[in-house]
Order: C-alpha cells, then structure tokens, then sequence
C-alpha cells in the first residue's frame, strides 16, 4: 500500500482506503489473538514472551491511527503535502510491522513446536479460529496476499483446526473472493479442499463445461483427420 499511495490519484483514493480498512481489521485481529491467547498459552506452557511484543502491538496501532488521518487528510486537502504525509505514515507502519512479525518468527512462535503437539497446535488453532469476528472480505485478502507456499499452509492448519462447516464457509469466501488466478493456484496444491466448494449448480455447470470441452476437442480431431 505504500507503494500503491506514491502513485496515487483522486479517484483510486477509495479503493487504496478500503484495502487499508481490511489490513487494519487483520492487524488488530492478529495482534489481539497473539496478546489474549497465543502469548499466554506458550507462557503457561514455560515458554518466554518478552513484554516488548505487547508493546509494539499498541504502538502499531498508534501507527495505523496516523494513517486513518492522512487519509482524512487527503480526502480534505488532495494534495502533494497531504499524499506526501500518507505516503509516510504507511511507510512507518511498514518499517514497523516487518522487523516485528520477524522477530516474532525469530523469538517466539520458533518455540511452539516444541511446547505443543500437532493435536495440541490444532487444538489452539481451533480456539484461535473460533474466537475470530466473521469477516467474509477477511479470508480472501489474507490468502491473495501471501505466497502460494504460505497460503498452502494456513489452508492445511484451517482444515486441521476448523470444524467443517466452517472450512466450508471459509472456502467458500476465499473462492469468491479471489481472483481466477489464485484459485486455480489453491484448487492445483489443494483439490480435495477446492472441492468442498462445490455447490450442486457449480458441479453441474462445471461438467457441462467439461463435456463440451471434450466435444469441441473431439470435433476438431475429426475435422483435422
């Protein structure tokens, strides 16, 4: 988004804002979850937290607070100083946030594999996952930004922890939410899961594509013999 906001005009001002929205949404999400739930389950576990996490939790979103005003900001006053401003406040947030979730990786959650079991971890996955305000634009920005290893992944980890008419429904979200391109990434590394999205009117629509699919390939075989 920082990037996106160095070339931004008028009219894309909304749509940059509303993708802000939903990383804020996720930001807030992932830093309570970690503080109310992750963190205290790996401390009662013997595990170390340092209090810096927490802290740099709530001077995230003193940072997120000075973006939500630079929009205002912009929207007020379209110019090179207030765009100069936004394009600040999302570089500060993502300075911030990136050697942060290292650290994390680094320092704490390297110590969950070593706390907690595959049933455990998918058991706290579980809780996490029911816990979570339903969001349907949440799932599909998270899964189109992340690598398609990662995404694999945390779809693995839902389908161990959710019960299945919640991975349904996620799934569901994720399909109609993403671009063509992502989906048939998750539908090649994931069928079994890209499956269970399936409605009776898609299964029906899909083999009808499929037969006339084969029938127009058949069609052309004889015509070229």
């Amino acid at each position: 988004m920082a990037t996106a906001a160095t070339q931004l005009s008028p009219r894309d001002l909304i749509m940059l804002e509303d993708r802000f929205r939903v990383f804020e949404g996720e930001l807030r999400t992932h830093s309570t979850v970690e503080d109310a739930l992750m963190f205290p389950a790996i401390e009662a576990r013997g595990g170390v937290v340092e209090e810096a996490f927490a802290k740099e939790h709530r001077q995230e979103q003193l940072l997120v607070y000075d973006v939500a005003c630079a929009f205002l900001a912009l929207r007020l006053d379209n110019t090179g100083h207030a765009g100069e401003r936004l394009v600040q406040a999302l570089a500060r947030v993502r300075a911030s946030l990136g050697a942060h979730l290292q650290a994390e990786e680094d320092e704490v959650l390297s110590q969950v594999s070593n706390l907690f079991d595959e049933n455990e971890q998918a058991a706290l996955l579980q809780k996490i996952f029911s816990v979570l305000p339903p969001d349907p634009r949440l799932q599909p920005w998270v899964a189109a930004a992340l690598t398609p290893e990662h995404r694999e992944a945390r779809l693995r980890n839902m389908q161990a922890a959710l019960p299945p008419a919640a991975l349904v429904a996620t799934l569901r979200q994720i399909r109609e939410g993403v671009t063509a391109e992502v989906w048939t990434d998750i539908s090649r590394r994931l069928p079994e899961l890209a499956s269970l999205t399936d409605t009776p009117q898609r299964r029906i629509l899909s083999q009808s594509l499929r037969r006339a699919k084969l029938a127009a390939s058949t069609r052309a075989t004889d015509e070229h013999d």
